[in-house]
């Protein structure tokens, strides 16, 4: 189950990010509208959380005289605690149409093996 509070995943960093739950795994998404695949990183820190960083580029052409210049570089930059449950062996991620997709499955719980033993 999803966390109480989901303010627990998201620590400090810059970038609009949706999560949800679903019953084999949770989702999360995030708004990386101009960056391409290649120029995002995810991975895993040293306590577990899930650190997502992506950089903006700004193409400048020195020929041109700009009338107004608004685009910047700009970093995306997201670090989210995982809950527990989380397989981190099995997170895979896709980027279409300006939308990161973060996958994260959920371990299987620990089944007690109930069974009957025949008696010979």
């Amino acid at each position: 189950m999803l966390f109480d509070d989901i303010n627990a995943w998201f620590s400090n960093g810059w970038g609009d990010t949706n999560a949800y739950e679903l019953d084999e795994e949770y989702v999360i998404e995030v708004r990386a509208t101009g960056l391409d695949k290649s120029d995002i990183k995810l991975s895993f820190d040293s306590d577990g959380a899930l650190k997502i960083f992506g950089k903006y580029k700004t193409e400048g052409d020195k020929n041109k005289r700009w009338l107004r210049h608004e685009f910047s570089p700009a970093t995306l930059n997201r670090r989210l605690i995982l809950p527990d449950d989380v397989d981190k062996e099995s997170v895979h991620a896709k980027a279409t149409n300006g939308i990161l997709e973060i996958h994260l499955a959920k371990l299987k719980p620990n089944v007690p093996n109930n069974r009957i033993i025949a008696i010979e």
